[in-house]
């Protein structure tokens, strides 16, 4: 994907599955709030 040989795949599985989360619903993982401005509404 976007991401090199530096990352992990471990890492990036996580990572791709968080961008999956983050387009359905956008809601900060961290705080399960609705935050984190976006740019882009897909």
């Amino acid at each position: 994907g976007k991401y090199g040989t530096r990352y992990g795949a471990s890492l990036r599985k996580m990572v791709k599955k968080m961008e999956i989360t983050q387009h359905s619903k956008y809601t900060c993982t961290f705080c399960g709030k609705e935050a984190m401005k976006r740019s882009v509404v897909g």
